[in-house]
């Protein structure tokens, strides 16, 4: 990202910032009848200041409480924002307002902590194989590792031939895991007849991505750098993003057509790991399926809809006339605060076989 872009996106960012806190401020003066107006608004602004400045320290080694706060702190805002944006349309009392934006708030951190299975078909083998697909655990965050024990029931139940990981697996800063230890014995109790294989995304990179990398070597995940390997009956091809957040262990990112005429010689079909779906107009035919994460299907509404209008294939399968069958998951985690409102967290479960 250049300069002058990732300018234009800070401006965009503090506007959009600006009139929500604007909008949500003058919805609950109007609606409360708030008579000293001035000192509700610096109030306000101090108590957002907290959770930005408790929200900027969740990729840190800051106590758990400080991130919980920043990342329960959002989510709570967010709901506000919902409600507010809400009485817009509908004419609302105060108080059910501010009911309406607690309930969307509990609602979406107990959706959270759900997981759900999505099963896809796609026809690439002859015989039946049964791949699941999981991204953005985003170990690290907060409540990421509290899912894991259920994350990794939930996939051993699909008895998986082979288990791939589209990135994202660590929260950007790995001093933030609280238990490294038991998040690698989880992952070793994976029971896949090929394995464990993984790309990394745009947030398993930065100061501490040795750090990352020995970790899933320890959880006994194969990591693939711009690398290809036979895996039972198809070929497996793990990519780098093109876009990380900081550096990755010297590598990086490649020419996807360079790379694609490296390929294997043999009639397996390519399987690629890939983590943002934005790189589908780099594939044909000669890969057989995309497997990606990254968009969270947009996490909480509206972003599900943004997610579908700037992407070919934000979330879910989608097969176009001069591209590989693509594979999105919306994650098996969360971003930030840790919710989920219209999305879901999920296993994707694919099945290869005709």
């Amino acid at each position: 990202m250049n300069k002058r872009t990732w300018l234009l996106r800070c401006c965009v960012m503090a506007l959009t910032l600006l009139l929500t806190n604007a909008l949500v401020a003058v919805k609950l003066i109007r609606a409360f009848d708030i008579a000293r107006a001035g000192l509700f608004v610096g109030c306000y602004a101090a108590g957002i200041g907290l959770i930005v400045a408790c929200f900027r320290r969740i990729r840190s080694r800051s106590p758990y409480i400080i991130k919980c706060i920043g990342a329960y702190g959002i989510g709570l805002y967010i709901a506000l924002s919902m409600a507010a944006a809400a009485a817009c349309v509908i004419p609302l009392p105060g108080w059910m307002m501010v009911l309406l934006a607690f309930g969307l708030a509990l609602y979406g951190f107990n959706h959270a902590e759900k997981i759900y299975v999505n099963h896809y078909h796609v026809p690439i083998l002859p015989q039946s194989i049964r791949l699941v697909l999981i991204s953005d655990v985003h170990i690290g965050s907060v409540r990421s590792e509290e899912r894991l024990p259920k994350l990794i029931r939930r996939i051993n139940e699909q008895k998986p031939d082979l288990v791939c990981i589209a990135g994202d697996l660590i929260d950007n800063c790995f001093e933030a895991v609280r238990d490294p230890e038991r998040a690698a014995a989880l992952f070793r109790s994976i029971q896949s007849t090929h394995g464990v294989y993984a790309c990394l995304g745009n947030h398993d990179a930065g100061k501490s991505a040795a750090e990352m990398e020995a970790f899933m070597a320890e959880a006994g995940i194969v990591l693939l750098k711009e690398e290809y390997a036979e895996v039972g009956p198809i070929t497996l091809l793990g990519r780098l993003d093109g876009k990380p957040h900081g550096n990755y262990v010297n590598s990086s990112r490649r020419d996807t057509e360079m790379l694609l005429a490296e390929k294997p010689q043999n009639d397996l079909p390519l399987v690629v790991l890939d983590h943002n779906p934005a790189v589908i107009p780099q594939y044909d035919d000669r890969s057989s399926l995309l497997l990606c994460g990254h968009t969270h299907n947009g996490q909480i509404f509206p972003g599900s809809l943004v997610i579908r209008a700037i992407n070919i294939c934000g979330y879910g399968h989608y097969k176009g006339a001069d591209t590989p069958h693509v594979v999105v998951s919306s994650g098996a985690g969360t971003w930030g605060p840790p919710m989920r409102i219209g999305t879901n967290c999920e296993i994707a479960v694919v099945e290869l076989g005709k």
